[in-house]
């Protein structure tokens, strides 16, 4: 599973992104998490787990509608989300493995190996309302977990931002407010979101995202659910435009439900 279908004829294939994390911004009930499962998750998931130790890792942070799905995490009664990153540590530390993976297979062949060439899914890691997920996390780690902090937690995302993609393990973040959530990230993660979508977009929130200049000849105009802006830094999608997002027809939690547990031999 190598591309993002949106529509016939608006296709990214990951093997062309060259920053090939996923930035999402939409509010309530613009269709972001939809398109987020119709065209990302929900694919990668049929395709099944490869030898590499693929894993497709979703978080809820404020435990609605996805925490209900059998391997979401959401934060403990208390608030606590130590298990949360514990998963996001793994996530990076299986992206090395990956890596190295990857790199023996090139000094056998004596020319440079891809994720994609040797056999290799796509390894996801959706982190929901990434803004809230990012408060949850304290300040200053306890002493008897000193990488239990906003600190490492930081340092986590920004390794598998931004070298990620080489090992087939991508970042897909997600935000409700593209001015906070922009706000919120740092300039490194920023920068390798080469994927970026806006739901029911607005000129006011897609300058967070883009440059005035990249904006120029796009019209703002009433839209409806699935209706978003992107742009990919694949050499086909780089210019910002419009794009209808497909809307589920069934139960698209129900669906994640069961191909989790599949994915996960349940």
């Amino acid at each position: 599973m190598f591309k993002i279908i949106i529509r016939n004829g608006v296709v990214i294939d990951l093997r062309n992104v060259m920053n090939a994390s996923t930035l999402v911004a939409g509010r309530t009930r613009s269709g972001k998490t939809t398109g987020i499962l119709s065209t990302i998750i929900l694919p990668v998931l049929v395709c099944g787990r490869d030898n590499y130790g693929s894993e497709v890792v979703i978080v809820d942070p404020k435990n609605a509608e996805l925490s209900t799905c059998p391997h979401v995490l959401s934060p403990n009664l208390d608030g606590n989300v130590e298990h949360i990153m514990e998963a996001i540590m793994e996530f990076n530390r299986n992206r090395v493995r990956r890596q190295q993976i990857i790199n023996e297979a090139g000094k056998k062949t004596g020319s440079a190996s891809k994720w994609w060439n040797i056999g290799m899914q796509p390894s996801i890691l959706f982190l929901d309302e990434f803004i809230s997920l990012q408060g949850l996390i304290p300040k200053k780690a306890p002493k008897d977990n000193p990488s239990y902090c906003i600190t490492e937690f930081q340092n986590q995302i920004r390794q598998i931002a931004t070298q990620g993609a080489s090992a087939g393990c991508f970042l897909i973040l997600s935000t409700a407010e593209a001015s906070v959530g922009i706000g919120g990230l740092e300039a490194a993660v920023n920068k390798a979101c080469g994927i970026r979508i806006l739901f029911k977009p607005s000129k006011d929130e897609a300058s967070y995202l883009w440059s005035k200049e990249a904006l120029e000849s796009l019209r703002e105009r009433h839209f409806q659910a699935g209706d978003a802006w992107f742009s990919a830094d694949d050499g086909i999608n780089d210019r910002v435009r419009f794009v209808r997002f497909p809307l589920i027809r069934f139960g698209e939690y129900q669906a994640l439900s069961k191909l989790l547990r599949e994915y996960y031999g349940d």
